[in-house]
């Protein structure tokens, strides 16, 4: 007769909704002469667990938004002008930091109103 060996393995699941989308991004508007480096607008996607990373990855004609990668905050980086472009279509994206093919993208659109001067 065999003697009888015993094991034990302790196995850890993870489940992570792999449906990553964003909800719908309403259009926002905002005053040509708000101030370089406020906030206008914020995004922010679902699933693909809680580490998601955000990009503009077009629409931003010269280079006058930038997107915190964490929190989904859209800034300006430099006055806008009405009268030189009044609308900018960003295309924002979201991928997980955990897997990288899980990815979504969502267009958020941004007015610039005339001030008078």
């Amino acid at each position: 007769m065999y003697p009888c060996h015993k094991a034990r393995l302790s196995i850890k699941v993870s489940v992570v909704d792999t449906n990553l989308h964003f909800p719908l991004l309403l259009a926002i508007s905002v005053e040509e002469n708000i101030d370089v480096g406020a906030v206008v607008a914020k995004v922010q996607a679902f699933g693909g667990g809680n580490a998601l990373r955000y990009t503009i990855i077009a629409g931003n004609t010269d280079d006058k938004f930038k997107i915190d990668p964490i929190s989904g905050d859209i800034a300006t980086t430099a006055q806008l002008d009405f009268e030189s472009l009044n609308i900018y279509q960003l295309m924002v994206q979201a991928q997980s930091s955990i897997f990288s093919s899980l990815k979504t993208s969502a267009m958020q659109t941004i007015h610039v109103l005339d001030v008078n001067e």
